[in-house]
């Protein structure tokens, strides 16, 4: 089962980080963060493959953001550090 990702960064470099997300059949990009909506739209709606049809629609300008806006299919849990031993 893929995990669900948010996404930091949607043009330039990081565009092609997206879509080696995209790709790979391990990773699930279920929303983006990037300070420039209009543009992470643009290249957003420029990716090749499968790109899910929400994803478009959930870019945000901060992580904190896109946590609290995912619906419940797409639930992002924190992964637990390990404790240290004392």
């Amino acid at each position: 089962m893929p995990i669900p990702t948010i996404h930091v960064g949607c043009t330039h470099f990081a565009h092609g980080r997206l879509q080696a997300q995209l790709n790979s059949k391990g990773l699930n990009p279920v929303a983006c963060v990037d300070i420039n909506l209009t543009a992470a739209r643009e290249a957003v709606t420029s990716l090749e493959g499968d790109v899910p049809d929400y994803l478009a629609d959930h870019i945000y300008t901060t992580i904190t953001e896109a946590k609290k806006n995912m619906t419940r299919r797409h639930v992002l849990s924190t992964p637990q550090r390990p404790s240290m031993p004392n």
